[in-house]
Order: structure tokens, then C-alpha cells, then sequence
């Protein structure tokens, strides 16, 4: 048995189905190229041991561990610190909007050598970047690296703050 179908109904499906190809078209695309933007994104470094040694000059020390297959050429940090709660500035903050604002983000950079899976361990003179009384105590609020620069000349950057301490 043959159906007649006249040259007008089948050009009419044939709209219908490119219709409905190109209805869909844009949702698959965007389907299978979200896969490649959500790709996870991971961290290159851990930052561990953090603590603020006050023997005659405060110091911001922690241990700096590459996670990458590539060897490290410079560093740049941010770090935010307060006030120690046994400081004597302990309960007021002089760090808040009304007194600081953003002058408690320091930004640090290091040029060094760090091998693939290696660490080192470093110091920040908080002297360097804050006029304090000799008694004053701190505590390291915010540590993260805001760029990072491989011997290969490729750089990891993370300006917000994704993966801060």
C-alpha cells in the first residue's frame, strides 16, 4: 500500500523537522560545553603551618607547598591579619570598616625556586607593612597566593580569594 503525500505536506515535515532541529540545536550545545566550563578547577598550592611568631620583630611564618608538576618561579601572597584577642586592642577591632577599611589586605611577592611537590617555608616581617606598639600581638586572618609564576613562564592566579586560608 502506498501513501500519496503531497508535495506540500512534505515539504511541511521537512520544515517541522528542521524546526525542531534547530529549536534543540542551541540546547545541546550548551549541554556539552558547560561539561568543559565546569571542569574543576583545583588548587596548586597548599599553605600550612600559619602562625605569627613574636619573639623581638612579629613575623607572619607558614610552610608553602607546590602541588603542581611545575616548578615555581615567584610567588604573590595576600594576607590580612587582627589584632590578637590577649592584645590590649583585642576588643575593639582596628582593623574594621571605620578605621582600616582595605588597608588590612598586604600583598607580598617572593621570587624563589619551588621544585614540583616541594616546600618552603617563609617569613613576613609584619613591621614591613604595619606601624604597631612593640606590645601589640596579631593573628593572621586571610593567607592565600593572588598569582603564581612557573619556571615555564605559565601563571596560576586566583584574585579573589577562592582558595584563602
Amino acid at each position: 500500500m502506498k501513501l500519496n503525500v503531497s508535495p506540500h505536506e512534505k515539504y511541511k515535515n521537512i520544515l517541522a523537522l528542521i524546526f525542531l532541529f534547530a529549536a534543540f540545536l542551541p540546547v545541546f550545545l550548551a549541554a556539552f560545553s558547560s561539561c568543559a566550563i565546569l571542569k574543576k578547577i583545583e588548587c596548586p598550592y597548599q599553605i600550612s603551618d600559619i602562625q605569627i611568631i613574636s619573639e623581638t620583630c612579629p613575623k607572619l611564618c607558614f610552610i608553602f607547598s607546590n602541588e603542581s608538576e611545575k616548578e615555581i618561579k615567584n610567588i604573590s601572597l595576600m594576607f590580612s591579619l587582627s589584632f590578637s584577642s590577649d592584645s590590649e586592642y583585642g576588643d575593639e577591632n582596628y582593623f574594621s570598616e571605620d578605621y582600616f577599611a582595605e588597608e588590612n589586605q598586604f600583598y607580598a611577592d617572593f621570587s624563589v625556586e619551588i621544585k614540583p611537590y616541594a616546600a618552603e617555608e617563609f617569613e613576613i616581617i609584619i613591621e614591613d607593612y604595619l606601624s604597631f606598639d612593640e606590645e601589640s600581638e596579631f593573628e593572621c586572618e586571610t593567607l592565600y597566593a593572588t598569582k603564581i609564576l612557573y619556571k615555564d613562564s605559565s601563571v596560576w592566579k586566583d584574585e579573589y580569594g577562592i582558595f584563602a586560608k
